[in-house]
């Protein structure tokens, strides 16, 4: 009787450390998971930050495109990448006419985030179909 219940207690044991050692692997590969997330979101914050300081927080107004809404569908470096883009643009002077209303135009073909700011208002009337690769 006590082969058999010492036998039963190594089974059991071996049993307890693999389902422990399975929560574990499972909780490694969570937190990467969960810190790549929480890096990101402090670093969407910032673009979108820096953003709301330019013309492209004012143009992102001026195409009725909530930052939340920019910040949610565009990728980290997207995000960058057009406050980027509104730093170094060579048609700031064209900008400004537009967003201060002395140039009347729908065509902003000018700005080098208009793909972006077109890509983001297809996905908010649900018409991109790549919003789902977001």
């Amino acid at each position: 009787m006590i082969a058999s219940d010492s036998t039963e207690l190594v089974v059991f044991g071996v049993l307890g450390f693999s389902v422990v050692m399975a929560m574990l692997a499972m909780t490694q590969d969570l937190v990467p998971s969960a810190l790549q997330w929480s890096r990101q979101h402090v670093q969407r914050t910032r673009a979108l930050g820096q953003a709301a300081g330019v013309r492209l927080g004012r143009m992102l107004k001026f195409r009725n495109i909530r930052e939340a809404d920019f910040g949610r569908h565009l990728a980290v470096n997207e995000l960058e990448s057009a406050v980027r883009n509104c730093h170094s643009c060579t048609s700031q002077s064209r900008c400004e006419a537009v967003l201060r209303g002395h140039l009347e135009t729908t065509d902003l073909s000018f700005c080098p985030n208009a793909s972006a700011f077109d890509r983001v208002i297809a996905i908010n009337k649900g018409t991109d179909s790549s919003a789902s690769a977001r």
